[in-house]
């Protein structure tokens, strides 16, 4: 039998546990010598298998059979057969056969499939039945999740039954407290891309050939996001929003390969740097933020290639909106911006913006509860944003050019003001309209010394053209800026982008994880073969999915589609 590339992930696996290689010594010397042969059962003194623990899509239990030799519980798991192309191909066939659970997914925080999370050596004891002498198993384990609890196979000749245990008592078990805390570990490391590979089982039942256009805030959620694009097609184009870069986050991305293109919003609606992004002839979906790809010039260039647009904005769906009508628009547009996921984080981020607003401010010693607050914007994040002060023993004035909105407002315990009025008499203003809410020419009208907080880019919530209109500009700190003019100053907060960004990936907790699933379902839709024009949305049906697997990974609960708890 054929290696399989056991030194490769021997040594993958070494790099990784560095202060396990004593304990390998023993392994490593017989490997040494001959890998021929180390995968035959009758090889002495040992050989290598390959097992597979198994925990329940919630985490919350282990899967061991009762062996009938061995007379304990085990993981599943045995010797590798000639037909295994690789060890996690063995542990796979293994738990399949001797406990009938399938569509697993890998849980792994080394790269490389092939690498086992734990390497264990134990002895096994004498067979006479099978003319056995004792020897060891150089036991290659991996760790997988289970996508539901169905019922197990018949019991075969070697095992009794097959039961989860709950990962508890399996902590408590003595041949498994080392391993479980392997396992633990390996649960808070792996989580989101547990999350993602099941809904990509689920949205992609078929391997695609498609390139990725990505713009995105380079934060600390979304290389695990961008890997699983990478699983399911090429990442050909990633464009940061400029105004929210972690460049330790954009250093890692580089390090991982992918092609990261510096361009700003303006340089999108221009042919030539168009051309540099779709040089490819497989087809193409753009995930875009904030309206980067609405404009005309984008069906110029591209033309059939594209596929589809996935927009996750309120801002960017206007801006689709507004071109669809104007100008027409030849691809599917599809939307998750009025999702009834993305309102949680909405909710959210409207909290994040309160929270980071009351720390810069209290930074410069005034605090937010004996201050005039104001919010400019009562759509999804405004109400969080009025939600977190009204936490804070804050009611808030609100101005919004859609009356029934104002009506909501007031009814929410805000008080209406005018747009004039609330300018001229806030201590803080947070704006969250994602669409000019503030422009140069509103400078003048502002309360001198008022704070100025904005939930999206400069770009989308100001028009500042600060130059032009006779303002200055004087740093005080990295997140003050203060506005100097002839009758009066301000100060914008974090150069007036998105408060929540000062800290970077702090936007909405694990809830980021909704709207980056509703992400990849969109693709799924798009690349199953939805052609339809105009702006589109999951289904309800899709939502309630996306719930489920995001309830079973992160709420400690797992739910089928039906509604029950497995």
């Amino acid at each position: 039998m054929e290696p399989i590339g056991i030194g490769d992930a021997l040594s993958s696996y070494l790099n990784t546990y560095s202060g396990e290689r004593e304990r390998m010594r023993r392994f490593l010397l017989h490997l040494q010598k001959s890998e021929e042969g180390i995968l035959e059962r009758k090889t002495l003194p040992g050989h290598v298998t390959a097992s597979g623990f198994v925990l329940s899509s919630d985490f919350k239990k282990v899967l061991l059979i009762k062996h009938k030799a061995l007379g304990k519980l085990i993981q599943p798991g045995g010797h590798v057969d000639h037909d295994d192309k690789t060890l996690i191909d063995a542990a796979l066939r293994e738990v399949s056969e001797e406990t009938g659970v399938v569509n697993l997914i890998h849980v792994s925080s080394i790269r490389g499939s092939n690498i086992p999370f734990n390497i264990d050596i134990h002895e096994i004891p004498a067979n006479e039945k099978k003319s056995e002498a004792a020897h060891l198993h150089y036991d290659f384990q991996y760790l997988f999740c289970a996508t539901g609890m169905g019922d197990f196979r018949e019991s075969i000749s070697e095992i009794d039954s097959a039961h989860w245990v709950d990962l508890e008592v399996f902590s408590l078990m003595n041949e498994f407290r080392a391993i479980a805390g392997k396992i633990k570990t390996a649960i808070i490391e792996n989580r989101d891309s547990v999350y993602f590979k099941t809904l990509e089982r689920y949205f992609f039942p078929k391997q695609t050939s498609i390139n990725f256009v990505v713009v995105a805030h380079i934060v600390s959620d979304v290389p695990v996001f961008l890997e699983s694009l990478r699983r399911i097609g090429t990442v050909s184009a990633v464009i940061p929003k400029r105004s929210s870069i972690n460049k330790q986050v954009l250093e890692q991305l580089r390090e991982a390969g992918y092609p990261i293109f510096d361009f700003g919003r303006q340089n999108i609606q221009e042919e030539h740097f168009l051309e540099k992004i779709f040089n490819d002839d497989k087809p193409y979906i753009v995930l875009d933020v904030g309206g980067y790809f609405a404009n005309s010039h984008l069906f110029t260039v591209a033309g059939k290639k594209i596929i589809g647009i996935v927009e996750d904005t309120e801002n960017g769906f206007q801006k689709y909106e507004t071109v669809i009508k104007h100008e027409g628009f030849p691809y599917s547009v599809f939307s998750v911006a009025r999702s009834p996921l993305k309102k949680n984080e909405d909710d959210l981020v409207g909290y994040s913006v309160g929270y980071y607003t009351e720390f810069i401010l209290r930074r410069e010693h005034l605090l937010p509860r004996y201050s005039r607050c104001a919010i400019v914007g009562y759509g999804k994040v405004g109400r969080g944003i009025a939600k977190y002060l009204f936490m804070q023993g804050i009611k808030p004035a609100i101005f919004d050019i859609n009356p029934v909105r104002m009506v909501q407002a007031f009814k929410d315990g805000c008080t209406p003001q005018s747009r004039d009025d609330l300018l001229s008499e806030a201590d803080v203003i947070f704006c969250a309209t994602g669409s000019k809410s503030i422009t140069a020419a509103d400078f003048p009208k502002l309360k001198t010394g008022c704070f100025i907080a904005s939930v999206t880019s400069s770009d989308d919530e100001f028009n500042l053209q600060k130059s032009s209109h006779g303002y200055r500009e004087e740093e005080i700190d990295q997140f003050v800026t203060k506005m100097i003019g002839e009758r009066n100053y301000f100060y914008l907060l974090n150069n007036g982008n998105a408060v929540n960004f000062i800290v970077p990936g702090d936007r909405a907790g694990n809830f980021i994880r909704l709207v980056q699933g509703e992400l990849i379902a969109c693709v799924g839709r798009l690349a199953s073969g939805f052609a339809r024009t105009g702006i589109h949305e999951l289904s309800e049906k899709d939502h309630m999915h996306i719930a489920s697997v995001f309830l079973s990974k992160y709420g400690d609960v797992s739910i089928s589609e039906q509604g029950t708890v497995f």
